[in-house]
């Protein structure tokens, strides 16, 4: 069967129309819309975002030819295929590491159920033709640098062809198999329509608590994300060698929490969903309207761990904990499951590019402090700022932030996000808009919505723990002074207030009684 492929008509246009009015040649770049998976044939695309250039100098792609040209100022007649003309032998090249680079960036800025379905090209017809190999090997890179998972891990990206000679659109499947064969492109039936406009839009604000013990293998800590923050504490009780490379440090906690937000996503899988109040359990499609306010319920109080060997073994705890904000879109026939998977998804996907954003700037300063020959211990001034999952200290407790989710307008009334961290402004926000993703335009600021500057409700409670019964369960409150830090948050236990009033019940029944039995009162 012939996949289809939906491009949203005013945006695609759009690119099409500036890029035939410009001098460019050649251009690569990113796709983004929304996978179907398994269960559908309907594969969609909303925009087209050219990779920028290397450094800013190197463009990601040119025609051979051309390249030869500009360096020797001649062409080479002997490279020329005998029977063809220099135009019927040119080719792509593409950077293709840096197209990869590109959509794991660009991953991190998207919500749930928007995802990089492939990318596009604009080029000459023959030119096309001949960079098969190229084309697919870019294809391989966005994906195995972005991948989306949708009914299980997607086996399949798009590649968009615009044509300036002739003047057409085509679109191609590619499966992502391991060697490229002439079956690795099959056509795609591309139709226009308005799109944007249709998507329903959901949201949530989950909190969460996850624990995990960890044995010899791994090291001796504590952890506890707080909100946005991250405090950490070494007890050692069995005297663990502390490790000496910055960067072993950086990476072997980054694994320690890669581990947290697994042991999350496994709990998230468990929680039940509802939408106005009316549990989500049948496959229903989406509603009109929106957003819609999706809330999660555990259905125990249930502390997730993994345990390693006997007791002996296990050295160090990780308590990982917090609340954030999702966000995902889908189509008005979609179904209403889908969305919550869709919102799950973003919840995990987002912790995990918090803490890819750390590792990054982690690498970045070790790198800037080697070049510089400076000791990290010594001079950590060049560090942008002053806790990272590069600087902590092994030895004593130390804390961390976490960067904070905003979210941006994009496309009509659809939204994207950044993370903002330490001292970083609206301003390096702009900057990052308009690198990645295109945006030309400046940032309106007041419509950029900051959902986890506020405290929020919480919505990962266990059903125990809203009857009011013994709960273990918690959720972290920000506090109301935007101020303070995470290490200043307050924790709240729900059920507290209840098992009060209950006790109070109890003491006053049997202070009652004793009346009753001092007295002589029948």
């Amino acid at each position: 069967m012939v996949r289809v492929v939906i491009g949203d008509e005013t945006h695609l246009n759009s690119v099409e129309t500036h890029l035939s009015q410009s001098a460019i040649s050649v251009q690569v770049g990113l796709a983004i819309g929304k996978l179907g998976g398994a269960k559908s044939n309907r594969n969609s695309v909303f925009a087209l975002i050219p990779t920028p250039p290397n450094d800013g100098v190197d463009p990601t792609s040119l025609i051979s030819e051309n390249a030869e040209s500009s360096r020797s100022g001649r062409v080479d007649k002997k490279k020329v295929s005998k029977g063809k003309s220099m135009a019927d032998s040119s080719s792509l090249i593409i950077d293709v590491e840096w197209v990869g680079e590109h959509a794991r960036q660009v991953s991190k800025m998207l919500v749930g159920g928007l995802h990089i379905v492939g990318i596009y090209v604009w080029a000459a017809e023959n030119v096309f033709k001949n960079s098969s190999l190229m084309l697919w090997q870019a294809v391989q890179a966005i994906a195995g640098a972005a991948p989306v998972y949708a009914d299980g891990e997607v086996d399949e990206r798009i590649l968009v062809h615009i044509s300036y000679s002739p003047r057409r659109w085509s679109c191609r499947s590619c499966n992502l198999d391991s060697n490229f064969t002439s079956m690795s492109f099959r056509p795609c039936d591309l139709k226009m329509t308005k799109l944007l406009s249709t998507l329903q839009s959901f949201r949530s604000t989950y909190s969460f608590e996850v624990s995990d013990s960890f044995g010899l293998n791994v090291t001796s800590e504590v952890f506890h994300l707080s909100n946005s923050s991250c405090t950490c504490t070494w007890p050692c009780p069995l005297g663990l060698p502390l490790l000496q490379e910055d960067m072993q440090k950086t990476n072997h906690m980054k694994k320690v929490l890669l581990k947290a937000i697994a042991l999350l996503a496994e709990q998230l899988k468990s929680a039940k969903a509802s939408l106005d109040g009316n549990l989500i359990n049948e496959d229903k499609v989406s509603i009109p309207g929106g957003p819609h306010e999706i809330n999660f319920l555990l259905p125990f109080a249930d502390v997730k761990s993994m345990h390693v060997g006997s007791s002996e073994e296990v050295v160090g705890l990780v308590v990982f904990s917090g609340t954030i904000f999702a966000q995902a879109y889908a189509f008005p026939r979609e179904s209403l499951l889908q969305a919550v998977e869709d919102l799950k998804g973003d919840i995990i996907t987002s912790l995990k590019s918090r803490l890819e954003i750390l590792s990054d700037d982690a690498e970045e300063a070790s790198t800037s402090l080697k070049s510089e020959e400076v000791n990290l211990h010594e001079d950590k001034s060049l560090l942008k700022q002053g806790d990272t999952l590069f600087s902590c200290n092994w030895s004593k407790e130390c804390s961390f932030v976490f960067p904070r989710r905003v979210l941006v307008p994009w496309l009509d009334d659809i939204f994207i996000c950044d993370y903002l961290q330490g001292k970083e402004t609206f301003q390096d926000l702009h900057e990052r808009c308009q690198e990645l993703m295109s945006m030309k335009s400046l940032l309106d600021h007041s419509k950029i919505l900051e959902p986890e500057e506020s405290g929020s409700a919480s919505i990962g409670m266990s059903f125990w723990g809203m009857t009011g019964g013994n709960s273990s369960s918690t959720c972290t409150k920000r506090n109301d002074d935007p101020g303070k830090t995470g290490k200043e948050s307050r924790v709240v236990t729900f059920g507290s207030f209840h098992g009060a009033v209950a006790l109070i019940i109890v003491v006053l029944a049997i202070l009652i009684a004793l009346i009753m039995l001092a007295t002589g009162w029948r």
